[in-house]
């Protein structure tokens, strides 16, 4: 209608790296652990991603990891797989055990977007990056 304002929407993506914390299931398939189980091992992980210089980080939308990540981490820490299942490789970045159970820190198998609009776009990155948002196209 008249008047109303146009919100330019965007797909974005976490600027730090999305990490998912995973363990082997009985039927030896690597599964996403649920948000009670990641609550409680989630300082665990932490102190063991901070001993090789990195964070985690509990965004509001998925945990990251801040830090200069190697580039030599390989994919798939063993070959957990049904012969007639696809296998998927996963990036893992680090394993960890807590009470006796070994836990898995990866790249998720898909990427995470958001949605954002371009305003509150701007709002984030004024107040979280330290500087303006240009909108004119000067640089």
């Amino acid at each position: 209608g008249e008047g109303a304002e146009k919100q330019e929407v965007l797909l974005v993506f976490p600027a730090d790296v999305p990490v998912v914390i995973s363990k082997f299931d009985d039927a030896d398939m690597l599964v996403q652990i649920s948000e009670a189980e990641e609550h409680q091992v989630f300082s665990t992980a932490a102190s063991y991603l901070k001993y090789k210089g990195l964070d985690l980080v509990k965004s509001a939308v998925c945990l990251t990891i801040q830090g200069d990540l190697e580039e030599d981490y390989t994919a798939n820490p063993a070959q957990h797989h049904e012969e007639n299942e696809e296998e998927i490789s996963v990036r893992v970045l680090a394993t960890f055990e807590y009470q006796d159970v070994e836990y898995i820190i990866s790249e998720p198998v898909d990427p995470v977007l958001m949605f954002a609009t371009a305003s509150a776009l701007a709002e984030e990155v004024g107040v979280r990056g330290g500087g303006g948002v240009q909108s004119d196209g000067a640089h």
